[in-house]
């Protein structure tokens, strides 16, 4: 299995640590307050000086992907009040209460799971992978860690961790690039897997697709682990035109539906981390398009 690099760091703790004799479980965090990019040393500094023996977190991973070392891994943490005993503590740098953690953060949390599932033999589920929150069910701590996005990416996460753990043997250090697929063009295919029937103008069946959205579409499957997506509707004739800028009408939209083994906002993030050019979101579909080119800032219609 792939093992995930480890920026090592030496802290002075205040007082002596108590080896942790139990592991069941791992805990995900945020720094909350500010979207910030905290790094282990800011972290173990703002833990002295609440009266902590030094940083609570046994990791803390950087906006970039980068994962460093925080309290050593064989001690009890200090991050989740009457969870601390068994479980070892991620902390992941930003506010994540309404935005999304960086593609490097997930990657890289997923597969540092992989690893701590392996050596400590725990499931990677959701009944083991939790939330600050999930492990204070009585609100104790009155927490909202780790924010509403970061919660909601926490499956995400799981099903990612999952095939790190289970589908790849190779040892790097960074999370492998998709594979380079040869295509071949077959009869009726706009590519590996969309056809021209799914994007054929309902009227005259038509079907003049800018190659760069099929080409998007193909990466959103492939990102959210080859599931099928249904494609609502893409190419308009002038008679089926919904306004002079239909974007429809030039091939460069499309309308696709959210698969069923994702949430809608675990969709919406995938979706945001391709580099569309318009996003429009409905109640459980999004129209996406490249009306520039790649060039230019995401423009947000709705939703």
């Amino acid at each position: 299995m792939k093992k995930a690099k480890i920026i090592e760091k030496r802290f002075s703790f205040f007082n002596d640590l108590v080896p942790r004799l139990n592991t069941s479980r791992i805990v995900i965090h945020h720094t909350g307050g500010a979207d910030i990019d905290a790094y282990a040393e800011q972290i173990h500094t703002w833990h002295l000086e609440k009266g902590y023996a030094g940083i609570g977190y046994h990791f803390v991973i950087r906006k970039s992907g980068d994962i460093e070392r925080g309290r050593p891994l064989w001690t009890v943490g200090a991050h989740a009040y009457g969870a601390n005993s068994d479980s070892i503590g991620i902390h992941l740098s930003g506010d994540f209460t309404y935005n999304a953690p960086s593609k490097e953060q997930i990657e890289s949390c997923a597969l540092l799971i992989a690893n701590l599932a392996e050596n400590y033999n725990i499931p990677i589920d959701r009944q083991h992978i939790l939330g600050h929150r999930e492990v204070d069910p009585a609100g104790l701590s009155g927490t909202s860690c780790p924010g509403n996005m970061l919660l909601t990416m926490l499956d995400v996460i799981v099903s990612k961790a999952n095939w790190y753990r289970f589908n790849n043997a190779d040892t790097v250090d960074t999370p492998a690039e998709p594979p380079k697929i040869i295509w071949k063009p077959r009869a009726g295919m706009l590519s590996e897997h969309f056809a021209e029937s799914e994007f054929a103008c309902e009227c005259c069946g038509k079907c003049e697709m800018d190659p760069r959205l099929i080409e998007l579409l193909e990466q959103l499957r492939y990102n959210i682990g080859g599931y099928p997506l249904y494609i609502l509707e893409g190419y308009r004739c002038a008679q089926n035109a919904e306004g002079i800028d239909d974007l429809h009408c030039t091939g460069k939209a499309a309308t696709v539906a959210c698969p069923r083994q994702l949430t809608f906002g675990q969709f919406k993030w995938y979706v945001e981390n391709l580099p569309f050019d318009g996003i429009e979101y409905y109640s459980n579909f999004a129209d996406v398009d490249v009306r520039n080119g790649g060039i230019g800032s995401k423009i947000f219609l709705g939703g």
